[in-house]
Protein backbone atom coordinates (compact mmCIF):
# COMPACT_ATOMS: atom_id res chain seq x y z
CA UNK A 1 0.00 0.00 0.00
CA UNK A 2 1.10 3.22 -1.14
CA UNK A 3 1.91 5.84 1.71
CA UNK A 4 -0.67 8.61 2.26
CA UNK A 5 0.21 12.33 1.05
CA UNK A 6 -0.49 14.67 3.49
CA UNK A 7 -0.29 17.94 2.62
CA UNK A 8 -0.04 21.27 5.29
CA UNK A 9 -1.23 24.88 4.15
CA UNK A 10 -0.38 27.75 6.15
CA UNK A 11 -1.14 31.18 5.80
CA UNK A 12 2.29 32.82 7.64
CA UNK A 13 5.10 31.43 8.63
CA UNK A 14 6.06 34.06 11.92
CA UNK A 15 7.16 33.18 15.60
CA UNK A 16 4.07 32.09 17.03
CA UNK A 17 1.95 28.82 18.56
CA UNK A 18 0.57 27.69 14.84
CA UNK A 19 4.04 27.44 13.47
CA UNK A 20 5.34 25.75 16.52
CA UNK A 21 2.12 23.11 16.23
CA UNK A 22 2.75 22.82 12.74
CA UNK A 23 6.44 21.91 13.07
CA UNK A 24 5.60 19.65 15.81
CA UNK A 25 3.16 18.10 13.61
CA UNK A 26 5.33 17.74 10.24
CA UNK A 27 8.39 16.79 12.26
CA UNK A 28 6.58 13.24 13.06
CA UNK A 29 4.61 12.60 10.31
CA UNK A 30 6.52 12.88 8.00
CA UNK A 31 8.24 9.82 8.93
CA UNK A 32 5.12 7.43 8.52
CA UNK A 33 3.34 9.93 5.34
CA UNK A 34 5.08 11.80 2.26
CA UNK A 35 4.73 15.07 3.33
CA UNK A 36 4.68 18.68 1.49
CA UNK A 37 4.12 22.39 2.58
CA UNK A 38 2.46 25.30 1.24
CA UNK A 39 3.12 28.41 2.97
CA UNK A 40 4.58 31.93 2.36
CA UNK A 41 8.25 32.89 3.60
CA UNK A 42 8.25 34.09 6.63
CA UNK A 43 10.81 34.24 9.81
CA UNK A 44 10.75 30.89 10.54
CA UNK A 45 10.63 29.16 7.22
CA UNK A 46 14.59 27.78 7.55
CA UNK A 47 13.27 25.40 10.88
CA UNK A 48 10.55 23.71 7.81
CA UNK A 49 13.01 24.03 5.15
CA UNK A 50 15.67 21.90 7.43
CA UNK A 51 13.17 19.20 7.90
CA UNK A 52 13.79 18.40 3.99
CA UNK A 53 10.40 18.16 2.83
CA UNK A 54 9.09 19.28 -0.26
CA UNK A 55 8.54 23.15 0.76
CA UNK A 56 6.25 25.38 -2.13
CA UNK A 57 6.24 29.55 -0.92
CA UNK A 58 3.02 31.55 -2.18
CA UNK A 59 2.31 35.13 -2.04
CA UNK A 60 0.70 36.06 1.66
CA UNK A 61 -3.11 36.81 0.75
CA UNK A 62 -2.89 40.09 3.13
CA UNK A 63 -0.03 41.52 0.95
CA UNK A 64 -1.45 40.62 -2.22
CA UNK A 65 -5.13 38.69 -2.37
CA UNK A 66 -4.98 38.05 -6.47
CA UNK A 67 -1.37 36.56 -6.51
CA UNK A 68 -1.93 35.21 -3.09
CA UNK A 69 -4.48 33.13 -4.71
CA UNK A 70 -2.91 32.51 -8.21
CA UNK A 71 0.40 31.35 -6.52
CA UNK A 72 -1.54 28.99 -4.24
CA UNK A 73 -3.70 27.30 -6.84
CA UNK A 74 -1.20 26.94 -9.13
CA UNK A 75 1.29 25.20 -6.66
CA UNK A 76 -1.89 22.67 -5.00
CA UNK A 77 -2.39 21.49 -8.47
CA UNK A 78 1.54 21.18 -9.49
CA UNK A 79 2.07 19.15 -6.31
CA UNK A 80 -1.10 16.82 -6.51
CA UNK A 81 0.27 16.46 -10.52
CA UNK A 82 3.29 15.12 -9.13
CA UNK A 83 1.76 13.09 -6.48
CA UNK A 84 -1.52 12.61 -5.51
CA UNK A 85 -2.84 14.15 -2.24
CA UNK A 86 -4.55 11.90 0.01
CA UNK A 87 -5.66 14.93 2.96
CA UNK A 88 -4.82 18.33 3.02
CA UNK A 89 -4.55 20.04 6.78
CA UNK A 90 -5.45 23.86 7.09
CA UNK A 91 -3.94 25.93 9.70
CA UNK A 92 -5.52 28.98 10.64
CA UNK A 93 -6.88 30.57 8.28
CA UNK A 94 -10.48 29.66 6.84
CA UNK A 95 -10.19 31.19 3.13
CA UNK A 96 -7.75 28.58 2.35
CA UNK A 97 -10.09 26.10 2.93
CA UNK A 98 -12.04 27.23 -0.41
CA UNK A 99 -9.18 26.76 -2.91
CA UNK A 100 -8.04 23.43 -1.67
CA UNK A 101 -11.30 22.45 -1.80
CA UNK A 102 -12.24 23.72 -5.13
CA UNK A 103 -9.11 22.24 -6.40
CA UNK A 104 -9.56 19.14 -4.61
CA UNK A 105 -13.08 18.19 -4.31
CA UNK A 106 -12.81 14.56 -2.99
CA UNK A 107 -9.84 14.83 -0.82
CA UNK A 108 -10.57 15.22 3.02
CA UNK A 109 -9.79 18.58 4.32
CA UNK A 110 -8.74 19.05 8.35
CA UNK A 111 -9.25 22.63 9.38
CA UNK A 112 -7.30 23.64 12.94
CA UNK A 113 -8.40 26.58 14.73
CA UNK A 114 -5.47 28.25 16.49
CA UNK A 115 -7.44 30.99 18.46
CA UNK A 116 -8.74 34.68 16.83
CA UNK A 117 -7.53 38.08 18.58
CA UNK A 118 -8.52 41.85 18.11
CA UNK A 119 -11.38 43.57 17.11
CA UNK A 120 -12.46 41.62 14.43
CA UNK A 121 -12.36 38.37 16.31
CA UNK A 122 -16.10 37.52 16.23
CA UNK A 123 -16.24 37.89 12.86
CA UNK A 124 -13.16 35.42 12.47
CA UNK A 125 -14.79 32.74 14.62
CA UNK A 126 -17.75 33.37 12.30
CA UNK A 127 -16.53 33.05 9.00
CA UNK A 128 -14.22 30.33 10.06
CA UNK A 129 -17.36 28.31 11.40
CA UNK A 130 -19.51 28.73 7.88
CA UNK A 131 -16.66 28.24 5.41
CA UNK A 132 -15.89 25.08 7.87
CA UNK A 133 -19.05 23.69 7.30
CA UNK A 134 -19.21 23.71 3.68
CA UNK A 135 -15.45 22.74 2.96
CA UNK A 136 -13.99 20.99 5.95
CA UNK A 137 -13.78 17.52 6.57
CA UNK A 138 -13.05 17.69 10.32
CA UNK A 139 -12.15 20.82 12.70
CA UNK A 140 -9.76 20.60 15.47
CA UNK A 141 -10.20 23.08 18.59
CA UNK A 142 -7.08 22.76 20.53
CA UNK A 143 -9.25 22.97 23.58
CA UNK A 144 -12.88 22.75 24.42
CA UNK A 145 -13.34 26.75 24.98
CA UNK A 146 -12.26 27.36 21.64
CA UNK A 147 -14.73 24.49 20.09
CA UNK A 148 -17.57 26.40 22.46
CA UNK A 149 -16.75 29.12 20.19
CA UNK A 150 -16.99 27.84 17.10
CA UNK A 151 -20.08 25.73 18.01
CA UNK A 152 -21.45 29.21 19.40
CA UNK A 153 -21.04 30.93 15.80
CA UNK A 154 -22.37 27.78 13.71
CA UNK A 155 -20.03 25.09 13.48
CA UNK A 156 -21.57 21.62 13.49
CA UNK A 157 -21.02 20.01 16.01
CA UNK A 158 -20.62 16.47 13.81
CA UNK A 159 -17.26 18.32 12.56
CA UNK A 160 -15.55 19.04 15.49
CA UNK A 161 -12.93 17.42 17.35
CA UNK A 162 -10.87 18.69 20.34
CA UNK A 163 -7.47 17.85 20.63
CA UNK A 164 -5.36 19.96 23.01
CA UNK A 165 -1.97 21.00 21.96
CA UNK A 166 1.19 19.22 23.28
CA UNK A 167 4.90 19.95 23.62
CA UNK A 168 7.80 17.78 24.12
CA UNK A 169 9.54 17.00 27.56
CA UNK A 170 12.55 19.11 27.03
CA UNK A 171 16.53 18.39 28.67
CA UNK A 172 17.68 21.45 29.70
CA UNK A 173 21.12 22.38 28.69
CA UNK A 174 23.26 23.83 31.88
CA UNK A 175 25.77 25.74 30.06
CA UNK A 176 23.35 27.27 28.18
CA UNK A 177 21.17 28.16 31.41
CA UNK A 178 24.47 29.59 32.79
CA UNK A 179 24.92 32.08 29.45
CA UNK A 180 21.43 32.87 29.67
CA UNK A 181 21.79 33.87 33.83
CA UNK A 182 24.82 35.57 32.83
CA UNK A 183 23.40 37.63 29.68
CA UNK A 184 20.56 38.79 31.97
CA UNK A 185 21.80 39.22 34.88
CA UNK A 186 20.12 36.90 37.06
CA UNK A 187 20.88 36.70 40.31
CA UNK A 188 21.22 33.72 42.03
CA UNK A 189 19.27 35.49 45.08
CA UNK A 190 16.47 36.68 42.65
CA UNK A 191 13.16 35.98 42.77
CA UNK A 192 12.71 34.93 39.10
CA UNK A 193 8.99 36.01 37.06
CA UNK A 194 8.85 35.21 33.62
CA UNK A 195 6.55 35.27 30.72
CA UNK A 196 6.89 34.12 26.95
CA UNK A 197 4.47 36.32 24.30
CA UNK A 198 4.04 38.49 21.88
CA UNK A 199 4.48 41.60 22.69
CA UNK A 200 1.01 43.00 21.59
CA UNK A 201 -1.78 44.36 23.56
CA UNK A 202 -4.07 41.34 23.67
CA UNK A 203 -0.88 39.54 26.04
CA UNK A 204 -1.77 42.08 28.55
CA UNK A 205 1.87 42.76 29.44
CA UNK A 206 0.76 46.28 30.69
CA UNK A 207 -1.06 44.96 33.70
CA UNK A 208 1.86 42.78 34.44
CA UNK A 209 3.92 45.45 34.51
CA UNK A 210 1.62 47.52 36.71
CA UNK A 211 1.24 44.61 38.73
CA UNK A 212 5.12 44.74 39.05
CA UNK A 213 5.34 48.03 40.15
CA UNK A 214 3.67 47.52 43.42
CA UNK A 215 5.39 44.33 44.32
CA UNK A 216 9.29 45.78 43.81
CA UNK A 217 8.83 48.18 46.75
CA UNK A 218 7.60 45.32 49.27
CA UNK A 219 10.38 42.48 47.32
CA UNK A 220 13.56 43.98 46.54
CA UNK A 221 14.92 40.40 44.64
CA UNK A 222 12.17 40.62 42.27
CA UNK A 223 12.85 40.01 38.44
CA UNK A 224 10.69 40.29 36.17
CA UNK A 225 11.92 38.53 32.30
CA UNK A 226 9.92 39.33 29.18
CA UNK A 227 10.90 36.86 26.20
CA UNK A 228 9.06 37.82 22.66
CA UNK A 229 8.82 40.35 20.44
CA UNK A 230 6.37 42.18 18.49
CA UNK A 231 5.18 46.09 18.06
CA UNK A 232 4.03 46.82 21.46
CA UNK A 233 7.97 46.63 22.58
CA UNK A 234 8.53 50.02 22.22
CA UNK A 235 5.67 51.15 24.09
CA UNK A 236 5.74 48.50 27.21
CA UNK A 237 10.02 49.69 27.13
CA UNK A 238 8.43 53.42 27.53
CA UNK A 239 6.19 52.23 30.41
CA UNK A 240 8.98 50.36 32.13
CA UNK A 241 10.61 53.68 33.04
CA UNK A 242 7.67 55.67 33.78
CA UNK A 243 6.89 52.90 36.49
CA UNK A 244 10.81 52.72 37.84
CA UNK A 245 11.26 49.20 36.87
CA UNK A 246 14.52 49.71 34.72
CA UNK A 247 16.42 47.53 36.99
CA UNK A 248 13.73 44.82 37.63
CA UNK A 249 12.60 44.09 33.94
CA UNK A 250 14.59 42.67 30.92
CA UNK A 251 13.38 42.14 27.38
CA UNK A 252 15.09 39.04 26.25
CA UNK A 253 13.37 39.41 22.50
CA UNK A 254 13.36 36.14 20.29
CA UNK A 255 15.18 32.73 21.33
CA UNK A 256 15.39 29.47 20.10
CA UNK A 257 15.40 26.89 22.79
CA UNK A 258 12.70 28.82 24.90
CA UNK A 259 12.76 25.95 27.62
CA UNK A 260 16.24 26.92 29.16
CA UNK A 261 15.38 30.38 29.95
CA UNK A 262 12.10 28.98 31.11
CA UNK A 263 13.92 26.88 33.29
CA UNK A 264 15.41 29.97 35.15
CA UNK A 265 12.07 31.57 36.07
CA UNK A 266 10.68 30.65 39.73
CA UNK A 267 7.24 31.61 38.49
CA UNK A 268 5.48 31.48 34.96
CA UNK A 269 3.17 34.71 34.43
CA UNK A 270 0.64 35.05 31.10
CA UNK A 271 -2.19 38.02 31.74
CA UNK A 272 -3.75 37.45 29.02
CA UNK A 273 -6.65 39.51 27.44
CA UNK A 274 -7.52 36.49 25.02
CA UNK A 275 -5.84 33.26 24.65
CA UNK A 276 -6.39 29.59 23.00
CA UNK A 277 -4.04 27.46 24.44
CA UNK A 278 -1.15 28.75 25.40
CA UNK A 279 2.24 26.23 24.12
CA UNK A 280 4.85 28.60 26.12
CA UNK A 281 2.38 27.85 29.31
CA UNK A 282 2.35 24.00 28.83
CA UNK A 283 6.32 23.88 28.23
CA UNK A 284 6.35 26.27 31.81
CA UNK A 285 4.19 23.27 33.28
CA UNK A 286 6.83 20.38 31.87
CA UNK A 287 9.33 22.37 33.53
CA UNK A 288 7.35 22.27 36.61
CA UNK A 289 6.89 25.74 37.18
CA UNK A 290 3.50 27.28 38.74
CA UNK A 291 1.54 29.01 36.81
CA UNK A 292 -0.23 32.59 37.11
CA UNK A 293 -2.78 33.34 34.01
CA UNK A 294 -6.14 34.61 33.54
CA UNK A 295 -9.80 33.19 33.43
CA UNK A 296 -9.84 33.52 29.65
CA UNK A 297 -9.81 30.87 26.78
CA UNK A 298 -8.16 27.70 27.32
CA UNK A 299 -6.25 28.67 30.49
CA UNK A 300 -9.26 26.90 32.90
CA UNK A 301 -8.22 23.94 31.11
CA UNK A 302 -4.81 24.12 31.19
CA UNK A 303 -4.14 24.61 34.93
CA UNK A 304 -5.93 23.67 37.87
CA UNK A 305 -6.64 26.52 40.04
CA UNK A 306 -4.83 26.69 43.77
CA UNK A 307 -3.57 23.30 42.62
CA UNK A 308 -0.80 23.60 39.95
CA UNK A 309 -0.96 27.78 39.72
CA UNK A 310 -3.46 30.87 40.15
CA UNK A 311 -5.90 32.31 37.61
CA UNK A 312 -7.22 35.82 38.19
CA UNK A 313 -9.25 38.19 35.97
CA UNK A 314 -7.93 39.78 32.79
CA UNK A 315 -7.54 43.16 33.21
CA UNK A 316 -6.90 43.26 36.92
CA UNK A 317 -2.91 44.09 37.82
CA UNK A 318 -4.26 44.22 41.70
CA UNK A 319 -5.47 41.07 41.42
CA UNK A 320 -2.36 39.64 39.74
CA UNK A 321 -0.43 41.55 42.45
CA UNK A 322 -2.03 39.38 45.00
CA UNK A 323 -1.56 36.17 43.34
CA UNK A 324 1.47 36.61 42.31
CA UNK A 325 2.71 37.54 45.90
CA UNK A 326 1.46 34.36 47.43
CA UNK A 327 3.77 32.80 45.33
CA UNK A 328 6.63 35.31 45.90
CA UNK A 329 6.53 34.82 49.53
CA UNK A 330 5.72 30.91 50.00
CA UNK A 331 8.75 28.70 48.01
CA UNK A 332 7.20 25.88 49.26
CA UNK A 333 4.30 26.63 47.72
CA UNK A 334 5.78 27.10 44.78
CA UNK A 335 7.64 23.79 44.74
CA UNK A 336 4.54 22.22 45.26
CA UNK A 337 2.60 23.59 42.39
CA UNK A 338 5.51 23.76 40.22
CA UNK A 339 5.45 19.43 40.48
CA UNK A 340 1.50 19.28 40.24
CA UNK A 341 2.00 21.17 37.04
CA UNK A 342 4.10 19.13 35.60
CA UNK A 343 2.24 16.25 36.49
CA UNK A 344 -0.98 17.73 34.93
CA UNK A 345 1.29 18.12 31.87
CA UNK A 346 2.30 14.98 31.34
CA UNK A 347 -1.53 13.10 31.89
CA UNK A 348 -2.69 15.81 29.46
CA UNK A 349 -0.64 17.68 27.32
CA UNK A 350 2.07 15.80 25.92
CA UNK A 351 3.23 15.96 22.46
CA UNK A 352 3.01 12.24 21.64
CA UNK A 353 -0.83 12.17 22.84
CA UNK A 354 -1.80 14.93 20.63
CA UNK A 355 0.10 13.47 17.51
CA UNK A 356 -1.39 10.03 18.06
CA UNK A 357 -4.79 12.20 18.59
CA UNK A 358 -3.93 13.82 15.20
CA UNK A 359 -3.36 10.52 13.26
CA UNK A 360 -6.35 8.98 14.35
CA UNK A 361 -8.12 11.75 12.72
CA UNK A 362 -6.24 11.58 9.42
CA UNK A 363 -6.59 7.65 9.70
CA UNK A 364 -9.98 8.23 10.05
CA UNK A 365 -10.77 10.66 7.17
CA UNK A 366 -8.80 8.43 4.88
CA UNK A 367 -9.57 5.23 5.76
CA UNK A 368 -5.92 3.99 6.42
CA UNK A 369 -4.72 2.48 9.30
Amino acid sequence: MSKLHLLYVLPYLEQGGTEKHTLALITYFRSIYDVSLLAPIGSTSYQFEALGIPYRQFCRWDFNFFRGIKELSQHIQQIDQQRPIGLVHVHASHELMAVVKLILPRVPVVFTVHGYHGTTKNLSYWLSSQIANWFADRVIAVCQAEADILQKHGLKSHKTTVIYNGVDSVTIDPDRCEELRQKFTIGLDQIILGTVARLSPDKGIIYLLQAMASLTPKHHNLHLIIAGTGAQRGELEQLVWELNLQKNVTFAGYLDRLHDLISLFDIFVLPSLQEAFSLATLEAMALAKPIVATTVGGFREQIQAGETGFLVPPKSSKELALALEQLITNSSQRQQMGRAAQIFYRQNFTAEKMLNQTKSVYQYLTGLA
